[in-house]
């Protein structure tokens, strides 16, 4: 009986440190060429969820779907080049969403999913606040 109690537990215990490596892993944080801090994501209810509640920590909010449906995209390139055209980010979303935080100012964002090019966006940082940009491509389905 000890053993099969044993085995439980452990079983228990990898299940844990299972979910949450997954937890952890769920967003992908890292800094802008401007050592800016972002996180995006976004796949699953629990990873919106859990962005949902730290977008008040960035001033851009960027998110990717479906013309149409609306569906959530992932793996769009997104470059957003500042004022001087220096690249400040520049890499695929691992899922629909990127919460970013940039020095205020002037920026324009190029988005691109398989093949298909959205017009680009100028925005302006404000030093208060946020600015959102949502792009929509053509889905296949």
């Amino acid at each position: 009986m000890e053993n099969i109690v044993r085995r439980t537990a452990t079983g228990a215990l990898a299940l844990l440190l299972l979910a949450g490596c997954g937890l952890a892993a769920a967003a992908d944080r890292g800094r802008t060429a401007a050592g800016g801090p972002y996180v995006m994501g976004g796949i699953g209810l629990d990873e919106v969820q859990a962005l949902q509640q730290e977008k008040d920590r960035y001033n851009l909010w960027v998110r990717t779907a479906a013309r149409g449906s609306g569906e959530y995209l992932a793996d769009v390139q997104l470059l957003i080049a500042d004022a001087q055209g220096r690249a400040v980010f520049n890499q695929p979303l691992s899922g629909p969403w990127l919460l970013v935080d940039l020095a205020p100012g002037t920026y324009t964002l190029y988005a691109s999913w398989h093949g298909q090019k959205a017009p680009p966006r100028k925005l302006t940082v404000p030093p208060q606040g946020r600015r959102d940009a949502v792009f929509y491509f053509d889905s296949p389905d």
